[in-house]
């Protein structure tokens, strides 16, 4: 991947990540801070707008024109960074910067339970009675006061002409990426109105009921949505299960230290084992240690060949485990699991800034689990270690509803085609949709048992 100085050392702080240099750019005379005295220099004297002014009235000389004859083309030429003649590496750090500011602010939400509804590049959607709440801990974790119109300080920016008091959005209607509505209320008076965001569409579009409007297109009604046909979607089932003791396992890693982990699906409670190497008898002892510590009936994991082997299946089959594998990252089926991780991960982070240790032991990674276990969870509204031994029942139950739902909508016997694996941001685009038609035989678990046909679909993208 291909990332700024800042981006990368958050990747780093945030998730416990860890990396290797393939090829950058750095001056080996240290930084030049100008950027960051200009910035300040412009943001004191409103420089902002003054850049803004100057744009709107000399843009026509910022088009030029160069006449090219029969035997002369325009062409685009490539030069090293070094050779810019716009310094473009100004502009990165700029945005890595500002990436850097909401960082720390989504991450210390997400780690202290504030829902974080919308997010863009410098501003973001969350809960009114939070905010408090993430102030204090912005504070006390970075010295620092998040509140105010400073540089690097966040405030409520919604404007609601007549208002007295705090605004703040009563409702909030979020289409995707740079189009959301607001209704905008204050706690001092009676004074109410809309925010309304939808980059690339002209106003006149939105005039009239701009409420209603976006309900429509949040309900994905086909009159409104003219260029996007819709067919049905579900909601994607929760990984529950009727078994107190389902697992699901991973191998993660912490600085090049592999690290055995598991969570229980229902519980949530945690468990880490620190290895000394990945080989396959080092994990299947790390296994066989964690089933003779726990009540085990089920462990599902990823593809990898620490968990797929004749060593690690001949054992489950001796201990009567039933084990399933999925393909590495998909988040429908090990997104406990993945969530976990993260979490430990970020735990670790901390300690590491707090203790300083230089190297990860077993009893520093028990420190973190142990925290992890006795702290409130929000998902399930208790601590890990208070929930042992129990079913999430909702789960379980909402799971069945969601079966009949797609059983009413798709009956055996429709004919359906299955979309494909997403391409990823490098990828070409290509077909969606299987070419190929199934017929729906039935539901088998949670999942839909299908036929070919003897016919296919021409490629649609």
């Amino acid at each position: 991947m291909i990332v700024g100085k800042q981006a990368l050392e958050d990747i780093v702080h945030f998730q416990g990540a860890t990396y290797s240099v393939i090829e950058g750019i750095y001056w080996n005379e240290g930084f030049n801070d100008q950027i960051t005295k200009t910035i300040q220099k412009i943001f004191v004297s409103g420089g902002e707008k003054k850049i803004d002014e100057y744009t709107r009235k000399n843009i026509h000389r910022m088009i030029s024109r160069t006449p090219t004859s029969d035997n002369l083309a325009l062409f685009e030429e490539h030069k090293a960074l070094s050779q810019h003649i716009s310094p473009v590496h100004l502009g990165i750090q700029i945005l890595d910067s500002s990436k850097h500011i909401m960082n720390r602010v989504m991450c210390l939400a997400e780690n202290i339970d504030a829902r974080i509804w919308y997010q863009d590049t410098d501003s973001m959607h969350i809960d009114y009675d939070s905010v408090q709440r993430l102030a204090d801990a912005y504070r006390d974790l970075y010295s620092k006061e998040l509140i105010g119109k400073q540089m690097g300080q966040f405030h409520v920016d919604f404007d609601l002409a007549g208002s007295k008091g705090n605004i703040f959005a009563r409702e909030s209607i979020i289409l995707g990426k740079k189009s959301y509505l607001d209704v905008l209320a204050c706690d001092g008076n009676d004074a109410t109105g809309l925010h309304i965001r939808m980059k690339g569409i002209p106003s006149k579009l939105l005039e009239g009921d701009a409420y209603a409007t976006y309900m429509k297109l949040f309900n994905g009604q086909s009159s409104i949505q003219q260029f996007s046909s819709r067919g049905k979607r579900f909601p994607q089932f929760k990984i529950a299960s009727n078994n107190p003791n389902e697992w699901q396992m991973d191998l993660a890693f912490w600085e090049k230290q592999p690290i055995l982990i598991s969570v229980n699906i229902n519980s949530r409670i945690g468990s880490a084992k620190l290895l000394n190497n990945k080989r396959a008898e080092t994990v299947l002892n790390a296994i066989e240690d964690f089933v003779d510590k726990n009540n085990v009936s089920a462990i599902f994991s990823d593809n990898g060949s620490e968990f797929i082997n004749k060593y690690v299946e001949s054992f489950f089959d001796e201990r009567s485990i039933s084990n399933g594998n999925a393909i590495a990252g998909d988040h429908t089926v090990l997104g406990k699991i993945d969530r976990f991780v993260r979490t430990i991960k970020s735990k670790l982070t901390k300690l590491k800034q707090i203790i300083r240790f230089k190297k990860l032991t077993q009893s520093i990674l028990n420190e973190a689990i142990a925290n992890y276990n006795n702290t409130h969870h929000s998902a399930i509204n208790a601590t890990p270690s208070e929930m042992r031994g129990k079913v999430m029942l909702d789960d379980v139950e909402y799971n069945k509803r969601l079966v009949k739902k797609i059983n009413n909508d798709i009956p055996p016997g429709s004919i359906v085609r299955y979309r494909l694996k997403a391409k990823t941001p490098f990828d070409k685009e290509g077909a969606r949709w299987s070419r190929r038609a199934y017929e729906v035989v039935g539901f088998d678990g949670l999942k839909i048992q299908v036929k070919k046909q003897s016919y296919s679909f021409p490629i649609s993208k």
